[in-house]
């Protein structure tokens, strides 16, 4: 019977240090995870940021001028999507009607 409660006493042992193991693996993961992906979500905000201020100090028919956040009035570019316009109404490659850039987007 001492042979037996040894085998049992050294896999309970090894049993431990693999969930030990686990458990430490574990956390080194979720560690990583957590600095990652706030990295990635402080590095994201800081470039929105960085494209916001672009835009904010952008000239009329600046290829950065109209966004959903800072949309045009009709007229205006360079918009990319309909939300980029007051309008609802963005124009792809007009420019040239304009006196700007043929591949100018203006909302109308």
């Amino acid at each position: 019977m001492k042979k037996s409660s040894r085998k049992i006493k050294k896999s309970s042992k090894k049993s431990s240090k693999r969930e030990n193991l686990t458990l430490i693996y574990a956390s080194v993961i979720m560690l990583l995870l957590y600095f990652f992906v706030g990295y990635a979500i402080s590095a994201n905000s800081n470039v929105s940021g960085m494209i916001l201020a672009e835009q904010q100090k952008s000239t009329p028919w600046s290829w950065s001028h109209c966004s959903p956040e800072h949309p045009c009035e009709s007229g205006m570019g360079d918009c990319d999507k309909n939300n980029d316009c007051i309008s609802n109404n963005c124009l792809q490659d007009v420019g040239s009607a304009y006196q700007q850039n043929e591949m100018l987007d203006v909302c109308q």
